[in-house]
């Protein structure tokens, strides 16, 4: 009787998982292997795959565009995601304050993070337009001239960089505000006793204990820098000459506008290990600077 329950129950189960199963087969699974194939061949979408073997890899040692989406997509991962932590560490120690009216500005500063990324785009295109622009007119204000955000090579990417980390700080903030409330009170009581300051209880109880909360927000925030994508394509192209071009952005032009599947396939695996590596090499350290209770 006992095994024949079991047998349901497992069945029961099977049955509520096979919707995501099938979905993730479908639509997950399935495209990624046939990507993989793709990226060994020459596919143009209006005639058959034609196999190529590592010919596209070779051509990204060859591509002039490839190498700058790789770096502007490095710069922008190993920039955003720390200056992004900091911020919101900074932000959550703030609204985790028992004061009047912190509730309202928490949801003041997560109302960015659930924002679509291409209105938060446009918004920040017109602050940054060098005629018309907010961030220009009180610059000028202030006695400092007018600066081509978008249009100058040297300023696109920082500019895109510093709209990523206003609109993330809110989600980021939150799961620090989590963190904190999670740290047992009488550990700061415990250190104020034995005459600890705030800022040797921040670095010596509040820091370790966050610890576990930083390295996911981490790896997180790598795997999803490493794919940015719409903030480019909404505020400059790719441009100023390439200075924004991202991998992905890439992978979209070569596989959608180029009709070159094939090469596009390519990138998107080479993306795929450049993430797998770091997140690998984050896991393998984490040992060191990671502390559970």
């Amino acid at each position: 009787m006992k095994l024949n329950t079991a047998r349901r129950e497992a069945l029961t189960a099977y049955l509520f998982i096979t919707p995501l199963l099938l979905g993730f087969i479908l639509w997950n699974f399935g495209p990624l292997i046939a990507s993989l194939g793709l990226s060994f061949s020459d596919y143009n979408l209006l005639s058959a795959p034609h196999f190529v073997g590592f010919e596209n890899y070779a051509a990204l040692l060859k591509d002039d565009v490839f190498p700058l989406a790789f770096r502007n997509t490095m710069i922008y991962a190993l920039v955003t995601v720390p200056l992004g932590l900091i911020v919101s560490l900074g932000l959550a120690l703030v609204m985790n304050q028992k004061v009047k009216g912190t509730a309202l500005f928490r949801t003041i500063f997560f109302t960015p993070s659930v924002c679509a990324v291409d209105a938060i785009a446009l918004v920040w295109q017109w602050i940054y337009d060098s005629d018309l622009g907010l961030l220009n007119y009180f610059l000028v204000e202030l006695g400092f001239h007018k600066f081509r955000w978008l249009q100058d090579r040297s300023l696109a990417l920082p500019a895109i960089m510093l709209m990523s980390i206003w609109q993330g700080a809110g989600y980021t903030m939150v799961i620090y505000l989590a963190g904190l409330q999670g740290v047992p009170a009488q550990l700061y009581e415990a250190a104020e006793i034995d005459g600890a300051g705030a800022w040797s209880r921040f670095r010596h109880v509040t820091l370790p204990l966050l610890t576990p909360t930083t390295f996911f927000l981490l790896i997180v925030g790598f795997i999803g820098a490493f794919q940015f994508f719409a903030e480019s394509y909404m505020m400059t192209r790719g441009g100023p000459r390439y200075a924004t071009m991202s991998l992905v952005y890439l992978i979209y032009l070569n596989g959608f506008s180029y009709f070159k599947m094939g090469f596009a396939s390519a990138i998107a695996w080479v993306l795929f290990a450049v993430v797998f590596v770091l997140t690998m090499i984050q896991l393998r350290y984490s040992r060191r600077w990671v502390h559970y209770e």
